[in-house]
């Protein structure tokens, strides 16, 4: 093992696989996301919320990664890529992945709302009377 605990601030490099370091950017990562959506967090299922937390980890994962080379650059002094670079392209394609399917998701449930409605047990009365008196 090295100098540091692996639970110690001070053996973080990047912080992209720390939890204590993603947390509170993924929370502002999902805040940020709902509030661009016109969402609140009760209106996703549980499904949508788990690719939520899916995605907003992905993403701050990788703000992290993206400091990490602003701050050290993307190669050492040798013109070597370093070793995080790695991990930057497997949280890249995480991300991408995670919000193509958190995407998906939404899309899909806005297309059947009342479906979807009913199929969690909902009460949909005041719509269903609505298309009573359409028809």
């Amino acid at each position: 093992m090295g100098r540091f605990a692996a639970s110690n601030a001070a053996a973080v490099t990047h912080g992209a696989t720390s939890p204590a370091r993603i947390a509170p950017i993924a929370a502002r990562q999902k805040r940020s996301f709902l509030r661009r959506n016109r969402l609140r967090t009760s209106d996703l299922d549980a499904i949508g919320g788990g690719l939520l937390v899916n995605w907003s980890r992905a993403s701050a994962a990788l703000a992290l990664l993206d400091e990490y080379a602003s701050a050290h650059g993307w190669l050492d002094e040798q013109g070597t890529p370093r070793p995080f670079t790695k991990l930057y392209l497997a949280a890249l394609n995480s991300e991408r992945h995670a919000l193509r399917a958190l995407q998906a998701h939404l899309r899909e449930r806005r297309a059947e709302p009342l479906a979807q409605l009913q199929a969690e047990g909902r009460v949909v009365r005041l719509a269903a009377e609505e298309r009573l008196r359409a028809s």
